[in-house]
């Protein structure tokens, strides 16, 4: 019911940055069912096929799909479809967090309230659904390793295999699991064969998109990913840095669990570290992106979530080391299982995330969120038996704090999407009646709703954009072209209100939830700017060239 309340009010926010990828790959899939990524699109500064464009496999956009066919394209129709797999993550953190910590209900909640989580659950983007199928997979796998269940890891393993079919990434949680059960049971027994399942699924995959595309899809995502580090100006400390950063601002409870979790020593020795981060940013000394005009804000904000992922970092260590001292050398690799998996689970999602992706964002923050809520709520087990007469109103206030100022973001990542749509609105009252052909610049959904509105993206190419032509540019978005001023006449401006008081995506704030080269927080609290589109006339024609 909580899930369900917290979403509900985002049921008619705008789709947003990918989003109209998953939907244009659904309405392909509607006319061809068997070639999803059969159709040519501008996503960047050329037309490409969707096969190159494309960094996820198919199996959101299918779902998508269906629910178009069934209820409509609408934004609340597609949102009510991914409450969905929301709902089974919330539920799954609830029951995997049984097997793990006492208090599974305050985990399942820490889940919620989180803003990576709630931002992620309001798109119809692959993000929330792969963790749905991994949190399932995880439960059915656990439940049926011990004593072997061959039907629960069966099935675990074909949910392994679509939750691949639904993200990349979650190739990767077949290795954890792999590991889980090498600690679990200490050996290698014939439970390793269940993985040739999700094996399959992906050996089949990779051979029907050579075959129908000439090429395979996930070669093309790698190279991009490896392109994309190389070309990266930022240091390995640099990377570390910023995925600590989103770590804490992405997973709050992390942080505003510390006072409960850590000793004053531990605190302060904490705000040290911090407050010499926040000068190091500030004074130049460690480069962790483009910082704008407001740099002393955006190094202290980098601080305090800097803060909250350490700490989330250190409880992984304590976790592993608690009742050490009880247990026999020979066999403390064992009875610590539990805690070396969650370890396992939160490191190789803070790795991946700053050294394999294309670019650290809160969305590859999003699949740690169950493992830490368990990892929280099992701290918080040694608290409990504090005499201290206002423990249940210091574990509750963090998590309602963190659930309203998640909301907040949430809103705020809401305003940033509606601006986009309400300003392809306006623009086209504005743009006189007699002009012969409307260009934009720019994608995400700003590039959704104009392009439903009949006008075409700007792109390098043959296109020749005449004298008389409308050209629309919006000042805070992606692949803007680099077109000289004299081609234009004078511009009209159309201003959009910005969010209240945060936002998830403005270079000059330092907000960059969507990718870290657009600011190195994952999400900016301040005096959000409004939202600027130009519309001007071309006077002169010209043709895009490379």
């Amino acid at each position: 019911m909580l899930t369900i309340a917290c979403l509900v009010p985002f049921s008619g926010k705008a789709f947003h940055i990918d989003d109209p990828l998953f939907i244009w790959t659904a309405r392909q899939i509607t006319q061809h069912p068997l070639n999803p990524f059969g159709f040519r699109l501008v996503w960047g500064d050329h037309e490409s096929p969707m096969t190159t464009v494309s960094s996820n496999p198919p199996l959101a956009s299918y779902y998508i799909a269906v629910v178009g066919l069934v209820a409509g394209w609408s934004e609340p129709a597609l949102h009510a479809a991914f409450v969905l797999p929301a709902l089974v993550v919330v539920l799954g953190t609830y029951r995997l967090a049984q097997r793990f910590t006492t208090l599974p209900f305050l985990a399942a909640l820490t889940a919620l309230f989180t803003p990576v989580f709630l931002i992620s659950a309001t798109t119809v983007m692959t993000d929330t659904m792969m963790l749905a199928f991994w949190v399932a997979a995880t439960i059915l796998w656990v439940e049926g390793l011990d004593p072997v269940r061959p039907a629960l890891l069966l099935s675990a393993t074909l949910l392994l295999g679509a939750c691949f079919a639904t993200k990349y990434f979650g190739g990767c949680f077949c290795f954890l699991l792999i590991a889980y059960s090498l600690l679990k049971k200490r050996s290698v027994g014939a439970w390793v064969w269940y993985f040739a399942v999700p094996a399959l699924i992906f050996l089949g995959y990779d051979l029907w998109a050579h075959a129908t595309f000439g090429h395979a899809l996930l070669g093309g995502v790698a190279g991009w990913a490896i392109y994309s580090q190389v070309v990266s100006k930022l240091s390995l400390l640099g990377k570390g840095v910023v995925a600590l950063v989103f770590v804490g601002g992405c997973i709050l409870p992390a942080l505003l669990y510390t006072p409960l979790l850590w000793s004053r020593l531990q605190i302060f020795v904490g705000i040290l570290v911090c407050g010499f981060l926040a000068l190091s940013i500030a004074a130049g000394w460690l480069n962790v992106g483009y910082l704008g005009h407001h740099w002393t804000l955006i190094a202290a904000e980098a601080a305090i979530y800097f803060g909250g992922g350490l700490s989330l970092i250190a409880l992984c260590f304590r976790d592993c080391r608690r009742g050490f001292d009880k247990i026999r050398p020979a066999v403390w690799w064992h009875c610590n299982t539990d805690s070396l998996f969650l370890m396992m689970w939160i490191f190789g999602t803070v790795a991946f995330a700053a050294l394999v992706n294309w670019t650290i964002n809160g969305r590859s923050i999003l699949p740690a969120i169950p493992a830490a809520s368990i990892l929280l709520a099992r701290q918080l087990e040694r608290v409990r038996a504090s005499s201290d007469r206002l423990l249940l109103f210091k574990q509750v206030t963090p998590l309602v704090l963190s659930g309203a100022m998640s909301l907040w973001i949430a809103s705020g990542d809401a305003a940033l999407a509606n601006a986009q749509r309400s300003a392809a609105t306006l623009i086209y009252d504005k743009i006189p009646q007699n002009a012969r052909t409307v260009w934009f610049e720019g994608h995400w959904g700003f590039h959704y709703y104009m392009q439903s509105l009949g006008a075409k993206p700007a792109h390098i190419g043959d296109e020749i954009y005449r004298a008389g032509d409308i050209f629309v540019i919006p000042e805070n978005n992606t692949n803007i072209l680099n077109i000289p001023p004299s081609v234009f006449g004078s511009a009209i401006l159309v201003t959009i209100e910005g969010g209240s008081g945060v936002t998830t995506s403005n270079p000059e704030l330092g907000a960059g939830f969507y990718a870290s080269r657009i600011g190195p927080l994952p999400f900016a609290i301040g005096d959000v700017p409004p939202e600027h589109f130009y519309i001007t006339r071309i006077v002169r024609s010209f043709r895009l060239t490379s």
